[in-house]
């Protein structure tokens, strides 16, 4: 194997080692899980960056790069300086943990768009991806349907593990939306991302499957025609719904008792507190006092508008009233305000800007004609988890930061090499201006431009 294919295997596997000690681990306890957990944190950042040192990823090669490296300096230096400002008590679990979730997410990056340079890496990584993912859905279904998981639950895997799934859903999606015949093996595996997604039934993991679909279904549509996708997409639903009618009667109502459970209680969070009556107080509840929350953040950002809080801050669920940094009671739910209170607007510059030039890249022409198509699995993906930080939180899944990050380099590469083929063939079919030539004539020739002749 090359240093490349090196570095593929090298990221697939310790995804995989963050994915099952971090994601699946969710919530459980244990002497053996801690040093699952240890592992899984600590190690995958050395290997991207040992890994990533050996490939030469992290020479800068042009001014990009040396522009990606300042606006990665900026906000580093800000959170640095909160950092060390802050006494031993906010030096907690929590905090080591986003440090290295921050470190591990941007090394992917950099992976992701040195791998990106390379077509048949590209390919190969995201196939053992998806693949490894569809055999993890089917895992997760068969241990909820044999009801292993409740007698072991290690073997069953936490419900944030589907956040991850999600991008097997959208790959296979869109290759069973733009292939003329689909094949078995697409049909299989999105049967079982889709049961997987719907078995945990939990609002981040549902939104992000939703925003993936709406951007594939009108992806695939203006490609092919609306007729023919909404024909899949309306069979797969209707499949979907009897074998969810049948799996419902077999278990005698248990499962669509537990998602109008689930509906009541984690989605619209009408199970606590006093009884609401009024659109607003039911907006507020569903939305987990959000609005609330946000109000309280916004007073923290004005408070430090250009270099934030640093990190630590927390906020009181009910928002009856601001807290101060001492308090630690209910987490943001948002990621772009998270940033903005942490670092300020100075901090969150790069950011923004990171994302916009993303966009940006992946909406060029040259790109949507040359490989736009091939990478809107990659593009709902991301956008899906873009936009989950707007009411969620990221920065408690290692394994999807990480992924979010390598897709964006990955394609950023990939764009990058088809604006170049796009330009070489610019010049090449450019016709050559012709330039008179000031050396004389030879027997046979006839110069381009003949001079008139003299008056």
């Amino acid at each position: 194997m090359n240093s490349i294919r090196y570095l593929s295997v090298i990221f697939v596997s310790f995804l995989v080692l963050s994915f099952i000690g971090c994601e699946w681990t969710w919530g459980y306890s244990g002497g053996g899980y801690f040093w699952l957990r240890a592992a899984s944190r600590v190690l995958p950042a050395l290997a991207f960056l040992v890994a990533g040192l050996a490939a030469g990823t992290f020479v800068p090669r042009s001014g990009r790069a040396l522009a990606i490296g300042a606006c990665l300096f900026i906000p580093a230096a800000v959170y640095i300086m909160h950092l060390a400002g802050l006494s031993e008590e906010y030096w907690n679990v929590d905090l080591r943990e986003t440090i290295l979730l921050i470190l591990q997410a941007v090394l992917s990056g950099f992976v992701g768009y040195s791998l990106g340079k390379d077509e048949r890496e590209v390919k190969w990584s995201l196939e053992c991806l998806a693949v490894i993912f569809a055999v993890v859905a089917w895992y997760k279904v068969f241990i909820k349907l044999t009801g292993i998981g409740g007698e072991l639950s290690a073997l069953q895997p936490a419900w944030p593990a589907s956040i991850v799934l999600v991008f097997g859903y959208s790959w296979y999606l869109n290759d069973f939306l733009t292939r003329s015949r689909p094949r078995i093996w697409t049909l299989f595996a999105l049967g079982g991302l889709c049961m997987a997604v719907l078995g945990d039934f939990h609002k981040p993991i549902i939104f992000v499957t939703l925003v993936c679909t709406v951007i594939l279904f009108f992806v695939a549509a203006r490609a092919s025609s609306y007729f023919r996708v909404f024909y899949r997409m309306a069979a797969v639903g209707v499949a979907g719904i009897i074998f969810f009618a049948v799996a419902d009667v077999v278990t005698q109502r248990r499962i669509s008792t537990r998602m109008a459970d689930l509906i009541e209680t984690k989605f619209l969070h009408q199970d606590y507190g006093k009884e609401v009556t009024t659109p607003w107080e039911i907006i507020e509840r569903a939305a987990g006092n959000r609005f609330k929350i946000w109000e309280q953040a916004y007073h923290h950002f004005i408070d430090e508008p250009f270099f934030g809080k640093g990190p630590g801050v927390r906020y009181e669920a009910t928002g009856q009233q601001r807290l101060s940094l001492d308090d630690h009671q209910a987490p943001l739910h948002n990621v772009y305000f998270e940033i903005l209170v942490s670092v300020g607007l100075v901090g969150f510059l790069p950011y923004f800007v990171g994302i916009i030039w993303w966009y940006r890249l992946m909406l060029k022409k040259a790109v949507l004609r040359r490989v736009g198509f091939s990478l809107a699995p990659c593009t709902a993906f991301v956008t899906g988890l873009l936009a989950f930080g707007l009411i969620g939180e990221l920065g408690v899944y290692f394994a999807a930061d990480s992924l979010l990050l390598f897709i964006m380099g990955l394609t950023a590469a990939v764009a990058d090499q088809a604006l170049k083929a796009a330009r070489s063939t610019v010049n090449a079919v450019a016709p050559k201006p012709i330039v008179p030539s000031n050396s004389p004539l030879r027997s046979g020739m006839v110069h381009p431009l003949p001079r008139k002749k003299p008056i």
